[in-house]
């Protein structure tokens, strides 16, 4: 991995294991990845690939082109892809990360699948408990 990839992947590992994250499900990250004739930055849950695009490699008209049909071969192949730009990662790679793990759970959750439905469905849960557990607090005046 290189420098941006690794803080990526720690902010992520960070960001997943955070109490303070709204991910509704627990996510596998596996970086550096084989599929077909490609090699991709990462892969999450087996479905959603990561990518970071560092200005070194993809900078060039033939170099975007290149990602375009390397996304288009990861699509026909059941993967989604998520782009990072390298400023992006650098600037705030929690950020990022956090927000990967948004995307996802939406995917997940918009697909219907059973497991990110019932997981989802007991993420609403809890904050529905939270908020009336804080409507009946009763409120006392500051003195």
């Amino acid at each position: 991995m290189n420098e941006l990839e690794q803080m990526f992947y720690d902010a992520f590992l960070f960001n997943a294991d955070s109490p303070d994250n709204e991910a509704c499900c627990q996510h596998n990250i596996s970086p550096q990845v084989v599929i077909g004739i490609y090699k991709v930055d990462f892969v999450v849950d087996e479905r959603f690939v990561i990518e970071i695009d560092g200005y070194d490699f993809h900078k060039t008209k033939e170099q975007r082109e290149s990602d375009y049909k390397r996304e288009r071969y990861l699509l026909r192949n059941g993967y989604i892809t998520v782009r990072f730009t390298g400023t992006e990662v650098f600037l705030d790679a929690y950020q990022c990360a956090t927000e990967a793990i948004k995307m996802i759970d939406e995917i997940a959750v918009s697909d219907d699948y059973k497991d990110a439905q019932s997981c989802f469905r007991f993420h609403e849960y809890m904050k529905e408990r939270e908020a009336k557990k804080n409507e009946q607090r009763p409120c006392f005046p500051v003195l």
